[in-house]
C-alpha cells in the first residue's frame, strides 16, 4: 500500500529532499536532452560537418564513462549535491560558446563536446547516488523502505525530460522558420545554435539553484543509517 499512486502523490505534494532532488534532476535532465535532440543538427546545419558526428560522440561518450570514477571520488570529498552542481556550472561555462561556432570552429567544438561529455558522467551517477541516500532518509521518516516507489517516479521524469525538450526545441525551431531538408537563412541558423546551447543554461542552472540549501549531507545520511540500525537492533 505505500507504493501506491497515492503515496506518490503524497510524497511530491509536500516539501521534502526527494521534491527538491526530483525537480532537480528533471530540469537537469531537460537540459541535457534539448543539445541531445538537436546535435545532428547542429553539427550538420552550423557547423557543416555532419561526417563529424560519430567521431564527436564517440568523444562524448568515452569522456562520459571515464569521467565516473573521477566524479565519485570527488564527491566523496566534497559531497555528492556540490560536487552534481560543480559539474552543471563547468558544463554551462562551456555550452556558453556553442552559438558562436561555425565550420571553422571544429576544433574548439570538439573541446566542448569533451568537457560536456566529462560533466556528464557526473550526471549519469551523483543524482541515482543521491536518490538512494533520500530512500534511506524517506525509510526513517515513514517507516518503510519504498524503492519501487522512488525510482518509478524517477524513471518517469527522466522519460518526461525528452518529450519535454522535444516539446520546447522542434516548434521554437519551427516559428524561427528552419528546415533540416532545405537552405535555411542566416537567422534560422542562429536561432538553432541558440537553441543548441541557451536553454541548456538556464535549465542547468535551475537545477543548481534548486539544490541549494539541500539538506541530506554526508553528516547528515550518516546519522540516518545510524538511526536505521538502532531501529533495526531494537526490533
Amino acid at each position: 500500500p505505500t507504493n501506491s499512486v497515492a503515496a506518490a502523490w503524497l510524497l511530491m505534494k509536500s516539501a521534502n529532499p526527494f521534491r527538491q532532488l526530483l525537480i532537480s534532476f528533471l530540469l537537469n535532465a531537460v537540459a541535457n536532452a534539448i543539445p541531445a535532440t538537436l546535435f545532428l543538427l547542429y553539427v550538420t546545419h552550423v557547423l557543416g560537418a555532419p561526417e563529424q558526428a560519430g567521431p564527436f560522440l564517440f568523444l562524448y561518450f568515452v569522456c562520459a564513462a571515464v569521467a565516473v570514477p573521477v566524479w565519485v571520488a570527488i564527491a566523496k570529498r566534497y559531497g555528492k549535491h556540490r560536487t552534481w552542481s560543480a559539474a552543471m556550472l563547468i558544463a554551462c561555462a562551456f555550452f556558453l560558446w556553442t552559438p558562436f561556432l561555425d565550420g571553422t570552429s571544429l576544433f574548439w567544438f570538439y573541446i566542448i563536446v569533451g568537457v560536456t561529455g566529462f560533466t556528464t558522467g557526473a550526471d549519469l551517477a551523483l543524482p541515482s547516488a543521491i536518490n538512494a541516500d533520500v530512500i534511506e532518509w524517506d525509510e526513517l521518516e515513514s517507516g518503510y523502505r519504498r524503492p519501487g516507489l522512488f525510482f518509478a517516479l524517477w524513471g518517469t521524469a527522466a522519460k518526461l525530460s525528452f518529450g519535454l525538450a522535444i516539446g520546447i526545441a522542434f516548434p521554437l525551431l519551427e516559428f524561427a522558420g528552419f528546415s533540416a531538408t532545405e537552405p535555411n537563412s542566416s537567422g534560422s541558423l542562429l536561432w538553432l545554435a541558440v537553441l543548441y546551447g541557451a536553454p541548456c543554461i538556464i535549465f542547468k542552472l535551475a537545477a543548481i539553484w534548486t539544490m541549494r540549501g539541500y539538506p541530506i549531507t554526508a553528516e547528515v545520511h550518516k546519522q540516518i543509517r545510524e538511526s536505521l540500525a538502532l531501529r533495526a537492533d531494537a526490533e
